[in-house]
Order: C-alpha cells, then sequence, then structure tokens
C-alpha cells in the first residue's frame, strides 16, 4: 500500500513539475529519461502525460490551463490539475520523481519478462528462451542509458582525437597484415571475411588470432565455431605457432626435434588461456551467441569477436526467403559490435558461380548476401590465383588467372586478399602464400 502512494505522489510530483515550469524543457528531459505514459499507473495521470504528448508534438506550452483544455471532456478535469499543480512549489525537483516512475517501470518489465519465462517454458528450447529473457534485460537497461548529451559526445570525439594522435596511426584490431591494419578495425565494427571452400577463411582469421596474442597488449578475443571443434582449432593454432605440420600433428607421425616445438606452443597458448576462448556449438542462433558474448565481455573485456561462419548462424524466427535470415543474422552481428563496444569479424562463403568466372570476387558474390553489404563496414574476399608471364604481341605481360580450383595441385597457393568495401577509406589488395600444411600466410614477394 505505501508503495502505491509513493507511485502516486511521484506521478503527481513530475506532472506537476512538467506544467509549473516557465517551459517545455522539464517535460524534454523527463522523455530523454525514459520517462513514458507507461510509468503511470494512475489512469488519470496516464491520460494527463498522454495529453502533454499530443501538445507537446504541436509545440503548446504545458501549462496547468492547456492541459486541462485538451483534457476538458475529463469530468472535473480543471480541479484536478489545480490540485496537482498545488502539490509542489516548484519544478526544481523533477528528476528524483522521473527517476522514481522510470526505475519502477523498469522493474515491472522485468518482473513481467520474468513471469513470461515462466509461465511458458516449453515454447523454446530453454537456452533460447533464456537468452531471450536475457535480451529483454538488456534491452531495459539500454533504454535509460542512450541519451547522452552533445557535450558527452564532444568529450568522448575529443579524447578519441588524442589517442590516435598519441598512438601515430596504431589503432582498432592489429592482425599483424598491413593490408588489414590499413582499415583500423575498431569497436562497433563488422568486417566480413569471404572466400569459397579451400581459400584459407579460417586459416587467416587463426593468423590473425596468432598474432594478436603475440602483441604486447593482446586484444582478448572470443571465437565462435560453428562448423569446426575447438579441438581441431587449437590443433590448428598449434601447428601455426609451432611451425609443425598440421597433418603430422593430426596423425601423431612427427619429429623427435618437433616435441620441443610443440611443448613450447602449448606453453605459451596456456600463458594467453584468459585471453582468447572458443565456442564450438553448432546450430547456435543469434541470441544464444549474444548470451554468451555478453558473459565473456564482462568477464574478459572481449575486444574483437570471431565467427566461423555468418551463414551457419541460425536466425531466432524461422523465414520463408533465405536471404532475409541471413540479412537478420548479418544486422545483428552489427547490433553485437556497436552495443557490446568490440571489433566482429565474420567469416562468410562465397556462391559456387563465382569459380565459374577468371574476375576478382566481388562483394554480391557472398552466398545468400542479404543484406550484408550494408551491415558490414569492411568486406575482405580471398581468392586462389595463379600469376603467370605471357607473351602478348611481342612484349611479355604478367597475368592473374583467378578463382583457381581446391583440385589444382599447388601446394602453396597464391591468396588474393581484395578490400572490396571500406566505409571509412579507400580499398585494396595484396598477395599472399598460404602454406595449408602450417595454416600460415606469407606476405607474397
Amino acid at each position: 500500500m505505501l508503495e502505491n502512494i509513493n507511485h502516486f505522489d511521484n506521478e503527481r510530483g513530475l506532472l506537476a513539475s512538467i506544467m509549473v515550469s516557465d517551459d517545455n524543457s522539464v517535460y524534454d528531459n523527463a522523455i530523454t529519461l525514459g520517462i513514458s505514459e507507461d510509468c503511470f499507473l494512475t489512469p488519470i495521470h496516464r491520460k494527463i502525460f498522454e495529453a502533454m504528448k499530443t501538445l507537446s508534438t504541436k509545440g503548446r506550452p504545458l501549462n496547468e490551463v492547456e492541459v486541462a483544455s485538451a483534457l476538458q471532456n475529463e469530468e472535473g478535469i480543471f480541479e484536478r490539475i489545480n490540485d496537482i499543480c498545488a502539490s509542489v512549489e516548484t519544478s526544481l525537483h523533477w528528476k528524483t520523481y522521473a527517476i522514481f516512475l522510470r526505475n519502477e517501470e523498469q522493474r515491472r518489465v522485468v518482473i513481467r519478462k520474468c513471469e513470461e519465462y515462466v509461465e511458458n517454458p516449453d515454447n523454446l528450447e530453454h537456452g533460447e528462451n533464456l537468452a531471450k529473457l536475457e535480451t529483454a534485460i538488456m534491452q531495459v537497461n539500454r533504454r535509460i542509458s542512450d541519451f547522452p548529451d552533445t557535450d558527452q559526445i564532444l568529450n568522448e570525439s575529443l579524447e578519441d582525437l588524442k589517442r590516435r594522435i598519441r598512438d601515430r596511426g596504431d589503432i582498432g584490431i592489429r592482425t599483424g597484415f598491413s593490408v588489414l591494419d590499413s582499415l583500423h578495425i575498431q569497436k562497433g565494427n563488422l568486417a566480413v571475411l569471404g572466400g569459397r571452400p579451400a581459400t584459407g577463411k579460417t586459416a587467416l582469421m587463426l593468423n590473425i588470432v596468432a598474432n594478436i596474442l603475440k602483441q604486447d597488449k593482446p586484444t582478448p578475443m572470443l571465437i565462435f565455431s560453428l562448423e569446426m571443434t575447438r579441438e581441431e582449432l587449437v590443433s590448428r593454432l598449434i601447428s601455426l605457432i609451432s611451425g609443425v605440420s598440421a597433418s603430422g600433428l593430426r596423425n601423431g607421425v612427427i619429429l623427435a626435434t618437433d616435441k620441443a616445438k610443440i611443448e613450447n606452443a602449448y606453453a605459451f597458448l596456456r600463458g594467453k588461456s584468459k585471453l582468447f576462448h572458443i565456442i564450438d556449438k553448432a546450430g547456435m542462433n543469434y541470441l544464444q551467441m549474444l548470451s554468451y558474448a555478453r558473459k565473456y565481455k564482462q568477464r574478459y573485456d572481449i575486444g574483437l569477436i570471431c565467427v566461423d561462419y555468418l551463414q551457419l548462424l541460425k536466425p531466432v524466427s524461422k523465414k520463408s526467403i533465405r536471404e532475409q535470415e541471413v540479412a537478420e543474422v548479418s544486422r545483428n552481428l552489427k547490433a553485437i559490435a556497436k552495443d557490446l563496444e568490440c571489433s566482429v569479424i565474420a567469416l562468410a562463403q562465397l556462391n559456387r558461380e563465382t569459380e565459374k568466372e577468371n574476375r576478382p570476387p566481388r562483394a554480391s558474390d557472398i552466398r545468400e548476401s542479404g543484406s550484408i553489404e550494408q551491415d558490414a563496414d569492411y568486406i575482405i574476399m580471398l581468392s586462389r590465383v595463379v600469376k603467370d608471364t605471357r607473351t602478348i604481341a611481342g612484349r611479355e605481360e604478367k597475368i592473374t588467372t583467378y578463382n583457381i580450383p581446391d583440385s589444382a595441385s599447388i601446394s602453396k597457393p597464391i591468396i588474393k586478399v581484395h578490400i572490396v568495401k571500406n566505409r571509412h577509406g579507400s580499398v585494396g589488395e595484396d598477395d599472399f602464400i598460404f602454406n595449408k600444411e602450417l595454416t600460415k600466410f606469407e606476405i607474397y614477394n
């Protein structure tokens, strides 16, 4: 009962503060703080606030006379509003009333979501249902914190500029590859890494992970592997770091001199075990991934999330058109980058038709691309190529043949890295040698 009285008094206090203020600033401030009609439990108070919202959209003042006139069909409204305005002497304490009402409404939403979860436990799988609950609660929290003022934005921008000047361009995720480092992939960015099978997408991702782990101040990373097991990824990392062939590690056929290299590689990764984490749950959807990402972000301050690969991440709701499902996934990956303030690198498969043409890959070659081209800040493409010199009309010319099939017996193929989209700068390309046995990318000379 006392709780209801407190709520009633705070509703009156906020409404009165809006009406007795000299202008509409109290109303505007309350709105940006998260106040809506849902914050009012008393029916007449809710109607008064809704009338204020209508008046505000028309540019009308929100004083006692205007609000009462807008509700003139309500019996006794003039006396009621006069009584409300008499409950405060000044609008000075409007924020106290508003914060109380906002927090109470937030509490009611959380309780309602929890009740829905308890009452409908069989509608979805337990993990998916729980992830939806976590997302709903996160959205409630976000709603009350998404109102930075211009001073705050300018201060943050200035601090970011000072950091860039101090670090002399050494910003964003440092991958160890100049063509990728030139992109300066930063928190909030989504980079899509596309290629046909056997072009080394997963291998390049692991090279980036290994290079980051070797830095003085490594960025904590979270890897979602929807195709390979974590044991397979770790084995590839061991091969890359130790220089021992992946096939030897798989088969257990290694030289005596390799044992020390392997032990050193394992020791290195153990020393970095808090800096990289692998989730290898197949069939995962966006909400489940978000739940994992949020927990790891809170515990380890994750700065880079890798997803292998995008088309295997399931949408929350089944759609009739596959492209719509992939579009939902890509939008949500971009949302994760922004909401968790980290970088996301998502691997993606290209259409089979890409191999039929002798040309560099394009962003539209991404399988079931949907809105990926719009959502991604960067799109990076890999293609297997052969470089050759031919005599044409008496002159030697360098020729590049694109999309060489994996069936071609090339032990160390050339992989051309194409930057086909850069939202923040220019595009470009570079050539690498891909040593499949060591899962290693090296600059082509």
